[in-house]
């Protein structure tokens, strides 16, 4: 990035412009809002409402009429980020002094810059819980930088919401520590919120209260009193838990000023510092200042994307599971129509070879059929009878015939041997029979 002229910028920034008006297009139509649920998904809704506002602040981007130097001031309330802002402004027994109590003083979201600047201030992605205004102050500091104070909260809604709509319109974010409690609990949410969605803002730690670590605590903190031993084990610590806390980056102490806002220690060295950062005239500047613009323009874009695009084809996959699954019924159902037409042809061909068979039958038994006898002895079965009974009347006379016969001949018998018993006297009737 650092190689590209603000030119070049510009153009990336256009073509990214174009991409994200494409989008709005697109998802526009009934069938993309149908597709995304927009109307009952409350994610996608929301990304396309981003969508809508980055397309705007970009526009407001391409068409400043100035450059400007954004700085986020950022930490916990008490670290010191007002009295530091009324230090390096100048604001000091002002009517634009800013309020320094120990508690929370502000819940608005102040961008500070001169008069001039106001028509190139850029619009910020969205204005939710945190109310926006804009102040006018005409320091010198101000010609071309804008100060984004951001109101000091441990509110984890309203930690994301900054650092998601407002941040990410700065070039340089100052995070500020007490060296009372250096980076505390309360500390966290916000520095971790900061390095998940920003990590390519650059970020400088400020570390406010600087006379905690003075040699000689009757007097001023300066270079020469402050405890060199004291001062390097708190720089220690600090870098140790923020490389702990914001891994894998590595910071040093040359990321850490310590300044004293009541002694205006070091703080003529952090105003010459944003001024070199600041510089219109510079070129390296001017390129880093919207280099970081246009990173989160692109960064934004691409995470649009890949939303939209795997929103849809996570659609997409199951609209293909519920096709298959359609298309694994509809071969079921056609083979269980198969398999019940073919069943219920062959019952069909079934019972219509029974009632074929039946009609062949009747149709043989009435073709066999001779014609009726005129009389009733002309039936086949009065016939049968006649014979079967003439043949049992046959049998019953040659039977009962050859009873009588044998009962005739043995009475013939007897009588004949009666008689010739008679007629011999002494012989035996059985014996003349012989005879």
């Amino acid at each position: 990035m650092a190689s590209q002229s603000s030119t070049e910028i510009d153009v990336q920034a256009a073509t990214i412009l174009d991409g994200l008006r494409s989008l709005e297009q697109l998802l526009a139509t009934p069938i993309a809002r149908e597709a995304l649920a927009i109307a009952q998904n409350a994610e996608t809704a929301e990304k396309y409402q981003f969508l809508s506002r980055l397309s705007k602040s970009l526009a407001q981007y391409l068409e400043r009429k100035g450059d400007l130097f954004y700085v986020g001031f950022l930490g916990h309330f008490s670290t010191g980020k007002s009295s530091t802002i009324n230090s390096l402004l100048q604001l000091w027994t002002t009517s634009f002094e800013r309020d320094t109590a120990p508690n929370p003083t502000d819940t608005d979201i102040t961008l500070i810059t001169q008069q001039k600047n106001v028509g190139s201030v850029l619009g910020v992605i969205h204005e939710g819980h945190v109310p926006i205004r804009l102040q006018t102050v005409e320091a010198p500091l101000l010609a071309s930088v804008v100060i984004v104070d951001t109101p000091g909260t441990g509110d984890p809604h309203l930690i994301e919401e900054i650092a998601r709509d407002f941040l990410p319109i700065c070039d340089l974010i100052l995070f500020f520590l007490s060296a009372a409690s250096p980076l505390d609990q309360t500390d966290l949410p916000l520095l971790t919120e900061l390095h998940r969605r920003l990590p390519f803002i650059p970020v400088k730690f400020v570390v406010t209260r600087s006379d905690e670590l003075r040699a000689d605590r009757s007097k001023n903190i300066s270079d020469k009193n402050i405890d060199a031993t004291k001062r390097a084990r708190f720089l220690a610590e600090v870098v140790r838990r923020i490389n702990q806390l914001l891994a894998p980056n590595v910071y040093t102490e040359d990321r850490i000023t310590l300044i004293d806002n009541v002694a205006q220690y070091k703080i003529l060295e952090l105003s010459d510092l944003l001024k070199e950062k600041s510089d219109p005239s510079d070129p390296q500047s001017r390129i880093t200042m919207h280099g970081h613009k246009l990173r989160f323009y692109i960064t934004a874009a691409k995470d649009l994307r890949i939303f939209f695009s795997d929103f849809l084809a996570g659609k997409l996959a199951e609209l293909t599971k519920i096709v298959a699954a359609a298309d694994k019924n509809v071969l079921r159902y056609n083979e269980l129509v198969r398999i019940s037409n073919d069943n219920r042809t062959r019952a069909w061909i079934d019972q219509h070879l029974a009632i074929k068979k039946i009609e062949n039958d009747c149709i043989w038994t009435l073709q066999e059929l001779a014609d009726l006898p005129e009389k009733i002895g002309g039936f086949q079965h009065v016939i049968r009878q006649r014979n079967d009974a003439q043949t049992s009347l046959r049998d019953v006379a040659q039977s009962t015939a050859r009873i009588a016969s044998s009962r005739m001949a043995a009475v013939a018998r007897s009588a004949l041997v009666s008689y010739f018993g008679e007629m011999l006297g002494t012989r035996r009737p059985r014996d003349c029979l012989r005879r």
